[in-house]
């Protein structure tokens, strides 16, 4: 294999001129191979237990698998499979005549400039990419299959032996104590949330969380160009670790924006695709998800490390990283977060209460919970449609309104007791609707603050007029402004250092600041 391996590096074994330097990539599973518009990629005949490439034909077949399922996010990047001859002179070649005796995923090659790992360390990544990724795989995890196969995988029992899988491959490689040490601590910390929180995975199987999804859901793997995203090299070889909680895919890019030193943008992911896929329970399981995969990372790296048949430099480089994602997944093991806050958004209708809840959601990077979407959600229709109902009645009564709130508060318990704050974007126009969550907040020992967006009637009756011609989430009109207006209770009852009205019709810098400074001195 290593003669082949150099014969494939050379300029001349490409069926087209190439550059005469060919790159190449070497991993635990793959050589790869870059030439300036085209990646191809051979499997390496290793077994590790989870994965056996050992047979030709065994590779072949993978090859196959791993076209077919990366066109899935990727439809223009995987060209199919090629073979690899040995010519007459016994040398290997990309093209020609002679026995087949290698397989090889043809790529489309991507601009390195466009990947998202490379991007980030630019500083060419910010909340528009946020925003673009979560939306991305919100559709791709929607789409994607789930039945009772599927399913299974997201059981305790599968679960538990992936993780203990990781760990009884790892430690036999493992040669400092300090690393075995932190090992174990990480092992008994991740059987003991499976045990203690049984009830949320088998609600995330009940609730069609699990997944045929990414697997390996790296920023290395991902490619932004203008407003495309391309999302290559997931798993094809084990339907095991594709199989899954949606939540371990996200946990996989969260733990990578966290080994990159970017954890704010790991929030601000998790809670753009909370909003977006209606799936406040992912907070129930994340940080066991983020820990699990860093794990993995330190796994493959470990076994690349000790991998005689690697090239030095490839193994050396495999070694300072499994150091690096053993502390990753130690440090989600050890959370120490501020006091989560229950902040809740509140106002008249049309008062601007979703703007200024993205703004604050951006500086804490907290999820947001809304009483728009979250109504259409119980109602099982899209955000945007309009739920035709006239004030106060059908899907707008007082006690359908009851259940929304009742639905906020069970997805607000949720995100505060994985540590984090959550903001709620609803109106609370009664004092009795706002003492609920008050009355939350101090039984759960969190913070509890109230910020009132208002504006003048005049601007807020301009608002809901245009609103006629505006794709909006909320079905709030004018003819709801007169007894909305002649109802609202503001929120009286609440002192200076819980409460900060905003006002929305004339922002100006120091009306921002002053907001800011509320928020940021939780």
């Amino acid at each position: 294999m290593s003669t082949l391996f150099e014969d494939l590096r050379a300029p001349d074994a490409f069926a087209r001129p190439c550059p005469r330097v060919v790159t190449w990539i070497e991993t635990h599973l793959s050589w790869v191979y870059l030439i300036e518009n085209d990646v191809f990629k051979i499997k390496r005949p290793v077994e590790y237990g989870f994965v056996d490439f050992r047979e030709l034909e065994q590779r072949k077949r993978a090859c196959e698998a791993e076209v077919i399922l990366n066109r899935r996010l990727a439809p223009d990047v995987y060209q199919g499979i090629v073979p690899i001859y040995r010519t007459a002179a016994g040398n290997y070649r990309w093209y020609g005549e002679g026995p087949v005796v290698e397989w090889a995923v043809h790529m489309s090659r991507l601009a390195d400039a466009d990947r998202a790992d490379l991007r980030l360390a630019r500083g060419h990544f910010g909340q528009g990419e946020i925003d673009m990724l979560a939306k991305r795989l919100t559709t791709f995890h929607q789409q994607t299959r789930c039945d009772e196969e599927t399913s299974a995988f997201g059981s305790i029992e599968v679960i538990e032996y992936n993780v203990k899988e990781n760990f009884s491959q790892m430690y036999p490689l493992l040669a400092l104590p300090v690393a075995s040490k932190q090992l174990r601590a990480i092992e008994t910390w991740q059987l003991r949330y499976l045990e203690q929180h049984r009830g949320r995975f088998a609600e995330r199987q009940s609730s069609q969380r699990i997944r045929d999804g990414h697997g390996d859901l790296r920023l290395e793997h991902i490619y932004i160009r203008d407003e495309m995203i391309s999302i290559i090299d997931c798993i094809e070889f084990n339907d095991r670790f594709r199989f899954g909680d949606v939540g371990s895919d996200l946990g996989f890019l969260a733990m990578d924006f966290r080994a990159e030193g970017y954890a704010a943008f790991a929030e601000q992911l998790l809670a753009r695709y909370a909003r977006e896929a209606n799936d406040y329970g992912l907070y129930g399981v994340i940080d066991f998800y983020t820990s699990y995969r860093a794990l993995v990372r330190a796994k493959v790296n470990l076994l690349l490390a000790a991998d005689a048949n690697a090239s030095a430099s490839a193994r050396e480089g495999a070694h300072q990283r499994v150091e690096h994602f053993l502390q990753v997944a130690h440090d989600r093991c050890q959370i120490s977060s501020p006091r989560p806050t229950l902040l809740l958004v509140s106002g008249m209708i049309a008062a601007g209460k979703s703007t200024v809840a993205e703004m604050i959601s951006s500086w804490l990077a907290a999820p947001i919970v809304d009483a728009d979407r979250t109504r259409k959600h119980l109602l099982c229709i899209e955000p945007q449609s309009n739920a035709g109902a006239k004030p106060w009645q059908g899907q707008y009564h007082p006690d359908v309104t009851e259940q929304v709130y009742d639905e906020l508060l069970r997805r607000a318990e949720r995100i505060v007791t994985s540590g984090r704050s959550v903001i709620i974007d609803a109106s609370f126009r009664s004092r009795a609707l706002r003492d609920r969550f008050r009355m939350f907040a101090a039984s759960q020992g969190i913070a509890f603050r109230l910020v009132e967006c208002w504006a003048e009637r005049t601007t807020v009756e301009q608002r809901l007029r245009d609103r006629v011609h505006q794709l909006v989430v909320s079905d709030a009109r004018v003819d709801l402004l007169e007894s909305f207006w002649a109802t609202y209770e503001p929120p009286h009852e609440l002192d200076a250092a819980k409460y900060h009205r905003h006002l929305t019709d004339a922002e100006s810098p120091q009306q921002i600041d002053a907001l800011r400074a509320f928020v940021l001195s939780l």
